[in-house]
């Protein structure tokens, strides 16, 4: 991936996208989007996970032990065929991660 291309035109989230977007609907999500390396030429196809920043609607109903986000966070993890982090929209406080999320975050999905 060169600098200017981004996470949607060649990387493992384009190959799926519209799987993707498929699986937001069907969770109920409001806005999902990639972070990290899988949207830079740092993305390594043999080791990088992928990261995902999410936002649920206010009224979400996660279930039981917030089943829903875990079976999202598997599902998403068999359809890219590596290990996926999901980070809720509010959850990060630390300055220097958010800045650097910032710096990469690219949209997928919004409601």
């Amino acid at each position: 991936m060169t600098e200017q291309e981004t996470c949607l035109e060649r990387s493992p989230i384009a190959e799926h996208l519209e799987a993707i977007r498929a699986l937001c609907r069907e969770y109920g999500l409001t806005r999902l989007e990639a972070f990290g390396s899988v949207c830079t030429p740092a993305f390594d196809p043999q080791s990088s996970d992928v990261d995902f920043l999410v936002e649920y609607p206010d009224d979400y109903e996660f279930g039981h032990w917030l089943t829903r986000y875990f079976e999202l966070k598997t599902r998403l993890a068999a359809l890219m065929g590596r290990p996926v982090d999901l980070v809720m929209v509010d959850a990060p406080r630390n300055a220097y991660f958010i800045q650097a999320m910032n710096q990469t975050r690219q949209l997928l999905y919004a409601a």
